[in-house]
């Protein structure tokens, strides 16, 4: 009897494991590009890992993650600059990483379908990795 009660348990934490949501997504490596810091923080987006998201993002405040359901990216090249009258504009390194992006539920301020987005990215010294410090530059 004791042996089929703990067969009977063994299931249970890797239910509550694949109840729990999406996969992890790796950070991104110190030395990351800013789009490869963007695809990593746009698959955990999409993936629900707010830890990650949270981790990429860590000059912000808040993130998106779980108030908004995020499909498809498609990440384009940077640009230099951006973060007048923003926070980010007391980093020394600052770039717009556009992206294409499909919502699938969004709300008034980010309605469902594809949209043109972007990302402001910031760094303190070309040592530093990149993060993103805004999520509204579109």
């Amino acid at each position: 009897m004791r042996r089929r009660a703990l067969w009977l348990l063994c299931p249970l934490p890797l239910l509550a494991l694949a109840a729990c949501g999406g996969e992890r997504v790796a950070i991104p490596p110190d030395d990351a590009t800013p789009e490869e810091v963007v695809r990593a923080y746009t698959d955990a987006l999409a993936a629900q890992d707010c830890e990650t998201a949270e981790e990429i993002a860590s000059v912000m405040s808040d993130t998106w993650c779980g108030d908004v359901e995020m499909g498809a990216a498609t990440v384009r090249p940077h640009v230099r600059g951006g973060g007048a009258g923003n926070p980010a504009q007391r980093y020394p390194e600052v770039v717009t990483v556009p992206v294409s992006i499909v919502v699938e539920d969004g709300d008034a301020s980010l309605p469902a379908g594809e949209t043109e987005w972007g990302y402001l990215l910031v760094r303190s010294s070309e040592s530093d990795p990149w993060r993103v410090a805004s999520e509204g530059v579109g």
